[in-house]
């Protein structure tokens, strides 16, 4: 069975899955940043709002922006892997390609 998955360009997922949407316990707020010792005021971190605001949120699929479906359907930085050894400690049992990438898709498009 195939172990390293190329996605063709329609197969690019229109959203990322948020695990905060299933998790069943509130996740705590990140804690402000300490005082800096010289008085002046605390770094802030350096992450655009867009990026930010869905890292919280509770929705369970954030859709991707186009350009970067466009990016990942021109290249993608890194191959999908079969998470083989989870499969078999977890005693997963294994499914087609083709039913894996059904679902795959079913999942990426709510």
């Amino acid at each position: 069975m195939r172990e390293v998955f190329n996605l063709e360009p329609e197969q690019v997922p229109t959203s990322w899955y948020n695990i905060l949407a299933d998790l069943p316990v509130e996740v705590p707020p990140s804690r402000p940043a300490p005082p800096r010792n010289n008085g002046q005021a605390p770094l802030r971190p350096q992450l655009p709002l867009s990026m930010y605001r869905p890292s919280i949120g509770r929705k369970r699929f954030v859709p991707i922006p186009e350009p970067v479906r466009a990016e990942y359907q021109r290249w993608r930085p890194t191959p999908l892997y079969r998470a083989s050894r989870l499969e078999k400690a977890l005693d997963t049992p294994r499914t087609s390609t083709s039913s894996t990438r059904a679902r795959a898709r079913r999942a990426a498009t709510r």
